[in-house]
């Protein structure tokens, strides 16, 4: 059967949730912004430092300052540096609390008991990553070396050297193109895309497609559409 590999953060859980909980730890009446669009900013802002991080520009901790001011920046409000980091500190205490879902945790077992081959491909610093793999008990469907992680490999989405780097990995012949699943058009779409694999667009934020951008094979916008389409296409 085609290989199914999914992004982890807004994929295989909900990563507002530990968002919102940080929010109200640290700026909940403090700061005159919403938390929901300050986690929709926040998104955007994360990839756009997390690429100076791998170009060797700014440090793990420059990204998480830089991903909250410029993100409450965006939305008219600011925050120092010692208010970001009091915020990273709160959010990394609510990922430890983190779960998949009932419907994505049934899903992944319907998947692993057909013999589906499963993988991960996640951005990411390696022992965030791999914290947030140990909090979400992915052990019970990938093996660890079936996550794929950017700080491990040196490459991130969407480079295509980091999708080649997970197909060595995971052990998908040239000629099988695997099923992508992520929540992000422009690191986890655009990059499967250009790698030459099949895309599901978990665009449940409910993101607008990128002018002139090709569109993924498949867009859903819930989990019950994911976990159907995914039952679907190995079925």
């Amino acid at each position: 059967m085609t290989p199914v590999i999914f992004d982890i953060d807004d994929t295989l859980y909900d990563l507002a949730g530990p968002y919102r909980a940080a929010w109200a730890d640290v700026f909940q009446g403090r700061v005159d912004a919403d938390a929901d669009a300050a986690f929709l900013r926040s998104r955007v802002r994360s990839d756009e430092a997390y690429e100076l991080v791998l170009a060797g520009k700014a440090t793990m901790e420059d990204m998480y300052v830089m991903r909250v001011q410029a993100a409450l920046a965006d939305l008219g409000a600011s925050a120092t540096r010692e208010e970001a980091l009091a915020f990273q500190r709160a959010y990394e205490h609510h990922q430890r609390l983190i779960e998949v879902s009932p419907a994505v945790a049934a899903l992944l077992d319907d998947l692993s008991a057909a013999g589906v081959s499963l993988g991960v491909l996640s951005n990411g610093d390696a022992r965030h990553q791999r914290e947030k793999a140990e909090y979400l008990g992915l052990e019970r469907w990938f093996a660890p070396d079936r996550i794929v992680i950017s700080g491990e490999v040196g490459a991130a989405k969407p480079e295509r050297a980091i999708f080649d780097a997970a197909r060595e990995r995971l052990g998908i012949p040239d000629d099988v193109a695997p099923w992508f699943a992520g929540d992000t058009y422009e690191t986890d779409i655009q990059g499967a895309i250009s790698a030459g694999w099949r895309t599901i667009w978990y665009n449940h934020r409910r993101r607008a497609l990128p002018v002139g951008a090709a569109a993924p094979d498949i867009e859903v916008a819930t989990e019950s559409e994911l976990c159907a389409v995914v039952r679907e296409l190995v079925g």
